[in-house]
């Protein structure tokens, strides 16, 4: 996991022409990553900051990837301003909670701006135009320092200009800690109707400790990290718990709309063309060069597990007796 810049330890006004110097060091590495996902040597890579006082994720898809068929981005959370930015620079997109009121016809329709800063707020832009777009309207943020006190974090599974080595921090957890962790996820467990017969019966784990990063924990790490930890503790097994970023919550809740939705777009596009254009994509996504960061045993299995969360975020991992299971949310 490779991330751009760390944040400012102080955003005061003293440090001013710090950010001034950090924003253009920030250009450079956006320019960097977005070159390298348009040459095909990155698959994805994340925009995670704020703007017009909105925080926002931003995950930019190379061609092939979440069954789309041509360069893809979304917006996790916007505001009418953020979008009055975008549109400045011809990347409208479009809104989630528009297309989810389409496919419900019987549903009150709602103004944009009811949308604000919730999941229906999340944009999705197909295509170069409207992607090379958002790029360009991230580029061009107004900067202030009153507002937005750093720049964004860029992260991305290959390197990049200004890019450094983000390594994750390990805390391992004390018992009055774990108690109360315990206690917590019986409570909400209790209070989502799933148990309600006294507390869970999970047989405390040897060693318990906590991973953070910087720039959170990209899904391929958290994949490697997983696959790593079942290969060397099959035996003994164990349980992973996973915290979603939550401005970043939205990227699974709305996915199968916008999936849905360009689905139907492709079914009414000509047949034939269609056709050749969607196996064309296919075969691009087949033969990407090596530079991605993942293996194409990971590609795969990373593409498949869209398809399994079905809009839900992951909450755990439990390995008992080499059966690996999931509670998702």
């Amino acid at each position: 996991m490779l991330a751009a810049l760390r944040a400012l330890p102080d955003s005061s006004s003293s440090n001013v022409g710090s950010l001034v110097s950090r924003v253009a060091a920030w250009r450079e590495a956006l320019q960097s990553v977005f070159l390298a996902l348009r040459h095909g040597h990155c698959a994805v890579f994340y925009v995670a900051g704020q703007a017009f006082r909105q925080p926002f994720t931003a995950v930019f898809f190379s061609a092939g990837l979440l069954g789309c068929h041509q360069v893809t981005a979304v917006v996790s959370r916007s505001n009418r301003p953020f979008r009055q930015h975008l549109a400045a620079f011809a990347a409208e997109g479009v809104l989630v909670g528009n297309l989810e009121q389409q496919q419900q016809p019987g549903r009150q329709a709602l103004a944009p701006v009811s949308f604000d800063g919730q999941p229906g707020s999340q944009l999705l832009l197909s295509g170069t135009m409207q992607v090379h777009g958002l790029y360009a309207a991230l580029l061009n943020l107004p900067w202030c320092a009153a507002e937005q006190p750093d720049v964004p974090v860029l992260t991305a599974p290959v390197q990049f200009v200004h890019a450094q080595l983000c390594q994750l921090r390990l805390q391992v957890l004390r018992d009055s800690v774990l108690q109360q962790q315990q206690d917590q996820e019986q409570q909400a467990r209790q209070l989502a109707g799933i148990s309600s017969k006294g507390p869970i019966a999970v047989p405390l784990p040897l060693h318990w400790a906590e991973l953070s990063g910087p720039a959170g924990i990209m899904p391929w790490t958290l994949h490697r990290l997983m696959q790593l930890i079942r290969e060397t503790q099959a035996d003994a097994g164990f349980d992973a718990y996973i915290d979603t970023e939550p401005c970043s919550t939205s990227l699974n809740l709305m996915q199968n709309i916008w999936q849905q939705a360009q689905a139907a777009v492709a079914a009414g596009a000509a047949g034939s063309n269609t056709g050749r254009r969607v196996q064309s994509a296919g075969a691009e996504c087949k033969q990407q060069p090596s530079g991605w960061g993942w293996s194409s045993e990971q590609q795969q299995l990373w593409q498949q597990s869209t398809s399994l969360l079905q809009g839900r975020v992951l909450r755990q991992l439990r390995l008992k007796d080499r059966n690996l299971a999931a509670r998702l949310a």
